[in-house]
């Protein structure tokens, strides 16, 4: 990811509300992970930025078997 940062707690679920948003600094692909204890938000800038942030929340849940962590994580195409 182009930015990651790791907070302390889990999500209450796993849940994931998602939208398309605008991004104008970010070019297509782009999205935001967010993972709070309120619940996961996954924004991106299009239709391939919210599967691009669904494949990374697999990858975290993947890793994470005692629940998903709280984080936040900007990314994009190169």
């Amino acid at each position: 990811p182009q930015r990651c940062k790791v907070l302390p707690g889990l999500a209450p679920n796993r849940r994931v509300r998602r939208r398309i948003v605008e991004m104008p600094d970010r070019p297509p692909g782009a999205y935001r992970l967010t993972v709070s204890s309120s619940g996961t938000l996954l924004e991106a800038a299009d239709e391939a930025g919210l599967f691009y942030g669904q494949q990374t929340l697999r990858q975290v849940d993947a890793s994470s078997p005692e629940g998903r962590p709280c984080l936040e994580i900007e990314d994009w195409p190169a």
